[in-house]
């Protein structure tokens, strides 16, 4: 009987000693947590305690009680260092002329942007604030934009300078019903970004007639994608939508100039809807831009049916097809179809001052020169001796060929 009690009180005395011990052990965790997240309020570090004890008595209950971990901390995800973050307003102040820029790497994080772009001699630039090749992103951190912001003011950037481009993915006109909320959910999303990051501007494709199967008309495909951008204005501020024009392959809308006024015609804010005008693009749509008097009456005929009021960017693009192609194949500056006169022309034009007009062209060594002006070729030059790396070295050497077609 006696051995039987003195049994009894071993194990009375080694479930007690498992249950102190696996007590310690969560108590021990629990410091740790709050170690290593001393950023986190205190209320939610002793909620964090309570659980883990808790945990720790039921797990002593049982007869495996030795072999059961203490629960893992929950990974914070937001850092209270990161809701402090400061983001402070853009520069106001616009540079006088041509804003020349280039679609610039924000890989390393949105901010290095401006790095990328102050470090070959741009005055705007384009960039992707999130992959535009997938539906999903991580979060844009309060930090990282605050980063951003700073960032900009160092550099001297105001946001009428940058103008982001969206996703590929993103089809606002699609019949498809699933298709159509993915779409508007990342198109919102972004707008968001923008609005976060102190972004004025945004630009789009528009969408496409046909999606998943399904069917539609040009108008109605233009109706759904005015209706998008109504949703989206009322639930951000600040943020100008950006319709870029298209080259007019396969079922997309958005090549003609009476396509972008009746879409603008749909929007109910009239103050944050406008145009990007490609000119590659409107190329291979059919408007010719290849000689001065081509060039002026394309502007007028967009001043006519658009308004120049809606011109809020251009991406300048030589085309590697010929005109009315509906094929969208950027070539570098002077190298292409169009050639060098058209960018004398937009480098000269007042009415394009004051916005951004972004190279969208390849990064390998172009071919043969189509159109070149004697200018252009001794401008080459100058810059093609520099040594650059290859993809900053071209940037920067078509940047300042383009200045130096400034009458």
């Amino acid at each position: 009987m006696r051995k039987r009690q003195r049994s009894k009180g071993k194990q009375a005395a080694a479930a007690e000693a498992v249950e102190l011990e696996v007590t310690a052990t969560a108590v021990a965790a629990a410091k740790g947590a709050v170690k290593r997240r001393r950023g986190r309020k205190v209320e939610e570090a002793v909620i964090e305690i309570e659980e883990l004890l808790e945990t720790a008595e039921e797990e002593a209950a049982k007869e495996e009680a030795t072999a059961v971990k203490p629960k893992r901390a929950r990974k914070k995800v937001v850092k209270e260092d990161d809701l402090n973050a400061v983001l402070v307003d853009l520069p106001t102040t616009v540079p006088a002329g041509k804003l020349v820029g280039c679609h610039v790497s924000a890989a390393a994080g949105v901010e290095r942007a401006l790095v990328n772009a102050a470090s070959i001699g741009a005055k705007a630039f384009a960039m992707d604030t999130r992959s535009k090749r997938r539906w999903e992103c991580p979060p844009l951190m309060r930090v990282t934009a605050a980063a951003f912001r700073a960032a900009c003011n160092s550099f001297g950037f105001s946001a009428a300078q940058i103008i982001p481009h969206g996703s590929y993915l993103i089809n606002l006109g699609s019949p498809d019903k699933e298709m159509l909320a993915k779409s508007y959910a990342a198109f919102l999303e972004e707008l968001q970004r923008c609005e976060t990051l102190g972004i004025r501007l945004y630009n789009i494709h528009p969408g496409h007639t046909n999606s998943c199967g399904e069917v539609s008309t040009p108008e109605e495909c233009m109706d759904r994608i005015a209706g998008c951008i109504n949703r989206a204005h009322a639930q951000t501020s600040g943020v100008t939508v950006v319709l870029e024009n298209v080259a007019g392959q396969g079922s997309s809308v958005g090549h003609s100039f009476e396509h972008l006024r009746y879409m603008i015609d749909r929007v109910e804010d009239k103050a944050r809807i406008g145009v990007c005008l490609d000119t590659c693009h409107m190329f291979a749509a059919g408007y010719d831009l290849s000689t001065p008097a081509a060039y002026e009456a394309t502007m007028q005929q967009f001043s006519s049916v658009v308004g120049m009021r809606y011109l809020k960017g251009m991406h300048i693009n030589d085309s590697k097809c010929a005109l009315g192609s509906r094929r969208d194949r950027h070539e570098n500056v002077g190298r292409g179809f169009i050639g060098i006169t058209m960018f004398e022309c937009i480098m000269n034009d007042p009415r394009l001052d004051g916005i951004p007009l972004i190279m969208e062209t390849p990064v390998q060594e172009p071919g043969p020169a189509i159109n070149y002006k004697k200018s252009l070729l001794e401008a080459e030059v100058v810059y093609r001796h520099e040594g650059d790396e290859a993809l900053v070295g071209t940037d920067k050497r078509d940047i300042a060929m383009l200045y130096s077609l400034c009458k």
